[in-house]
């Protein structure tokens, strides 16, 4: 039961990623690439919770040593660089909006002074 519900929560994180992503990619906080790659990490991390064996045999082909700690650190990586990635798109979204607000006070400055 908790694993079922693990992978609930990890599909419903994954898909609420994608549609962040979509709604900023339209408007116009993200570039394509950006959505891009958050579009083919968190489909992969999605594919990886469903189908977990498929990922398995892949990596056993890949890898002969086998797959243990370093996938949960790899997946652990890249749900870290997400969350870095959100706090720089919100910092960067804040920077704007407060330099469009002092452009408009010093625009009105400059208006009363005429």
């Amino acid at each position: 039961m908790i694993i079922i519900s693990a992978k609930i929560i990890a599909v419903l994180v994954g898909l609420t990623v994608i549609s962040k992503s979509y709604h900023d990619l339209k408007k116009h906080y993200e570039s394509l690439v950006m959505f891009l790659f958050w579009l083919f990490t968190w489909s992969a991390i999605i594919a990886a919770t469903i189908l977990p064996d498929v990922f398995l045999r892949l990596a056993d082909k890949v890898s002969k040593n086998g797959i243990g700690v370093g996938t949960f650190a790899g997946i652990a990586f890249i749900f870290l660089l997400f969350i870095t990635y959100r706090v720089y798109t919100k910092a960067n979204r804040l920077e704007k909006k407060l330099h469009d607000m002092v452009m408009k006070l010093g625009l009105k400055e400059i208006e009363k002074e005429e």
